[in-house]
Protein backbone atom coordinates (compact mmCIF):
# COMPACT_ATOMS: atom_id res chain seq x y z
CA UNK A 1 0.00 0.00 0.00
CA UNK A 2 1.43 3.35 -1.08
CA UNK A 3 1.85 6.04 1.58
CA UNK A 4 0.37 9.49 1.16
CA UNK A 5 2.37 12.65 1.69
CA UNK A 6 3.17 13.13 5.41
CA UNK A 7 2.30 9.55 6.24
CA UNK A 8 4.48 6.85 7.84
CA UNK A 9 4.00 3.23 8.84
CA UNK A 10 4.18 2.25 12.51
CA UNK A 11 5.01 -1.30 13.54
CA UNK A 12 2.82 -2.70 16.31
CA UNK A 13 5.01 -5.23 18.10
CA UNK A 14 2.60 -7.69 19.65
CA UNK A 15 3.16 -8.84 23.24
CA UNK A 16 4.38 -12.31 24.01
CA UNK A 17 7.21 -14.53 25.03
CA UNK A 18 7.14 -17.17 22.28
CA UNK A 19 9.99 -17.55 19.84
CA UNK A 20 7.98 -16.01 16.99
CA UNK A 21 7.79 -12.21 16.65
CA UNK A 22 4.30 -11.06 15.62
CA UNK A 23 3.68 -7.52 14.31
CA UNK A 24 1.16 -5.49 12.40
CA UNK A 25 1.69 -2.35 10.36
CA UNK A 26 -0.55 0.69 10.33
CA UNK A 27 -0.25 3.93 8.40
CA UNK A 28 -0.49 7.21 10.30
CA UNK A 29 -0.09 10.88 9.48
CA UNK A 30 2.65 12.62 11.45
CA UNK A 31 0.48 15.74 11.71
CA UNK A 32 -1.99 13.79 13.89
CA UNK A 33 0.78 13.41 16.51
CA UNK A 34 0.60 9.62 16.82
CA UNK A 35 2.29 7.87 19.72
CA UNK A 36 5.23 5.69 18.67
CA UNK A 37 8.83 5.05 19.63
CA UNK A 38 11.64 4.79 17.11
CA UNK A 39 14.50 2.35 17.08
CA UNK A 40 17.98 3.03 15.77
CA UNK A 41 20.17 0.00 15.08
CA UNK A 42 22.94 -1.17 12.78
CA UNK A 43 21.65 -3.14 9.78
CA UNK A 44 24.86 -5.18 9.62
CA UNK A 45 25.57 -7.78 6.93
CA UNK A 46 22.69 -7.80 4.41
CA UNK A 47 22.79 -11.61 4.25
CA UNK A 48 22.37 -11.95 8.03
CA UNK A 49 18.57 -11.81 8.36
CA UNK A 50 15.82 -13.31 10.47
CA UNK A 51 12.10 -13.75 9.92
CA UNK A 52 9.31 -11.98 11.74
CA UNK A 53 5.58 -12.15 11.03
CA UNK A 54 4.08 -8.86 9.84
CA UNK A 55 0.35 -8.91 9.13
CA UNK A 56 0.57 -12.70 8.96
CA UNK A 57 3.35 -12.75 6.35
CA UNK A 58 6.97 -13.81 6.82
CA UNK A 59 9.22 -10.78 6.43
CA UNK A 60 13.02 -10.88 6.43
CA UNK A 61 14.62 -8.19 8.60
CA UNK A 62 18.21 -7.57 9.70
CA UNK A 63 19.16 -10.02 12.45
CA UNK A 64 20.06 -7.07 14.67
CA UNK A 65 16.50 -5.68 14.40
CA UNK A 66 14.96 -9.09 15.18
CA UNK A 67 17.14 -9.29 18.30
CA UNK A 68 16.10 -5.78 19.33
CA UNK A 69 12.40 -6.58 18.86
CA UNK A 70 12.83 -9.75 20.92
CA UNK A 71 14.43 -7.77 23.77
CA UNK A 72 11.99 -4.84 23.61
CA UNK A 73 8.83 -6.95 23.33
CA UNK A 74 6.60 -6.66 26.39
CA UNK A 75 4.84 -9.69 27.88
CA UNK A 76 1.33 -8.19 27.93
CA UNK A 77 1.20 -4.89 26.00
CA UNK A 78 1.81 -4.02 22.35
CA UNK A 79 4.61 -1.61 21.52
CA UNK A 80 4.30 0.98 18.72
CA UNK A 81 7.66 1.31 16.95
CA UNK A 82 9.11 2.92 13.87
CA UNK A 83 11.89 0.76 12.41
CA UNK A 84 13.14 1.83 8.99
CA UNK A 85 13.72 -1.61 7.44
CA UNK A 86 10.09 -2.63 8.06
CA UNK A 87 8.22 0.69 8.07
CA UNK A 88 9.70 1.82 4.75
CA UNK A 89 9.02 -0.29 1.67
CA UNK A 90 12.62 -1.08 0.76
CA UNK A 91 11.60 -2.33 -2.71
CA UNK A 92 10.01 1.02 -3.67
CA UNK A 93 12.83 3.48 -4.44
CA UNK A 94 10.44 6.46 -4.64
CA UNK A 95 8.93 5.71 -1.22
CA UNK A 96 12.34 4.98 0.26
CA UNK A 97 13.63 8.35 -0.97
CA UNK A 98 10.58 10.22 0.38
CA UNK A 99 10.74 8.48 3.77
CA UNK A 100 14.49 9.02 4.14
CA UNK A 101 13.87 12.73 3.53
CA UNK A 102 11.32 12.63 6.40
CA UNK A 103 13.55 10.79 8.88
CA UNK A 104 14.50 13.93 10.79
CA UNK A 105 10.83 14.65 11.43
CA UNK A 106 10.08 10.97 12.15
CA UNK A 107 12.70 10.92 14.91
CA UNK A 108 11.70 14.37 16.17
CA UNK A 109 8.05 13.36 16.47
CA UNK A 110 8.50 10.07 18.28
CA UNK A 111 8.07 9.82 22.04
CA UNK A 112 11.49 8.24 22.49
CA UNK A 113 14.28 6.51 20.57
CA UNK A 114 15.78 3.15 21.41
CA UNK A 115 19.41 2.85 20.36
CA UNK A 116 20.19 -0.84 19.97
CA UNK A 117 23.86 -1.80 20.13
CA UNK A 118 23.36 -5.56 20.04
CA UNK A 119 22.65 -8.47 22.32
CA UNK A 120 24.11 -7.84 25.79
CA UNK A 121 27.19 -9.88 26.63
CA UNK A 122 26.59 -11.89 29.80
CA UNK A 123 29.32 -13.38 31.93
CA UNK A 124 28.57 -16.05 34.54
CA UNK A 125 30.85 -16.11 37.56
CA UNK A 126 30.75 -19.03 40.00
CA UNK A 127 31.38 -18.13 43.64
CA UNK A 128 31.69 -20.42 46.61
CA UNK A 129 31.89 -17.77 49.29
CA UNK A 130 28.48 -17.06 50.72
CA UNK A 131 26.65 -17.64 54.00
CA UNK A 132 24.99 -20.89 52.97
CA UNK A 133 28.15 -22.41 51.42
CA UNK A 134 26.21 -22.98 48.19
CA UNK A 135 27.72 -21.74 44.98
CA UNK A 136 25.75 -18.96 43.31
CA UNK A 137 25.64 -17.68 39.79
CA UNK A 138 26.33 -13.99 39.57
CA UNK A 139 25.42 -12.49 36.26
CA UNK A 140 27.33 -9.47 35.14
CA UNK A 141 26.04 -7.45 32.22
CA UNK A 142 29.18 -6.05 30.62
CA UNK A 143 27.48 -3.02 29.13
CA UNK A 144 24.07 -1.54 28.62
CA UNK A 145 22.95 -2.36 25.10
CA UNK A 146 19.69 -0.44 24.92
CA UNK A 147 19.63 3.29 25.47
CA UNK A 148 16.44 5.29 25.52
CA UNK A 149 16.51 8.90 24.33
CA UNK A 150 13.55 11.25 24.50
CA UNK A 151 13.68 13.97 21.85
CA UNK A 152 12.34 17.43 22.60
CA UNK A 153 10.11 17.28 19.54
CA UNK A 154 7.06 19.42 19.06
CA UNK A 155 5.01 16.60 17.55
CA UNK A 156 3.77 15.15 20.85
CA UNK A 157 1.19 17.10 22.80
CA UNK A 158 1.99 17.94 26.42
CA UNK A 159 -0.80 15.65 27.69
CA UNK A 160 0.63 12.75 25.71
CA UNK A 161 4.17 13.58 26.85
CA UNK A 162 3.00 13.52 30.53
CA UNK A 163 1.34 10.15 29.97
CA UNK A 164 4.57 8.86 28.44
CA UNK A 165 6.62 10.15 31.38
CA UNK A 166 4.23 8.54 33.86
CA UNK A 167 4.43 5.27 31.95
CA UNK A 168 8.24 5.35 31.87
CA UNK A 169 8.61 6.27 35.54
Amino acid sequence: MRLQSGQIRVLQLQPGSSSAIFCTLKSVFLDTKPYYEAISYAWGDASNTARILVDGKNVRVPQNLESALRHLRLPSDPLALWADSVCINQDDTVERSEQVAMMGKIFKCCSSVYIWLGVPAVTTIKTDKDLSNDSRDLISIEAEHVFNYQPAGECISQATRKEVMLTIC
